[in-house]
C-alpha cells in the first residue's frame, strides 16, 4: 500500500515490500496483500472481492475500510 490514501482497486500494488507499483492493479486469487510500514496510506476496499490467498498486516499505521464490502482469504490472516 502506498503512502497516500487509496482505494483497493487502485494499480498502487506492488509485488514485494515497498517496491515500486506494477500497474497490475490488486491481489488476485492466487496473490497475497500485504499491509507494513513501508506504506502508511489509508486503503478502501471499494469492490466486492472473491478470495485472495494470503492478508498480512504488520507494523501497518493506515486502516483498512471495508465500506460494507468482504474478503476472503484461503491462507494466512496475520
Amino acid at each position: 500500500m502506498s503512502d497516500v490514501a487509496a482505494n483497493w482497486n487502485g494499480d498502487n500494488w506492488a509485488n514485494s515490500s515497498n517496491g515500486a507499483p506494477d500497474g497490475s492493479g490488486p491481489p488476485i486469487a492466487a496473490e497475497n496483500a500485504r499491509f507494513d510500514s513501508n506504506g502508511s496510506g489509508n486503503c478502501t476496499l471499494n469492490l466486492a472481492l472473491d478470495t485472495i490467498t494470503n492478508f498480512e498486516i504488520t507494523n501497518y499505521t493506515g486502516t483498512i475500510e471495508f465500506d460494507g464490502n468482504s474478503l476472503r482469504a484461503t491462507g494466512i490472516v496475520t
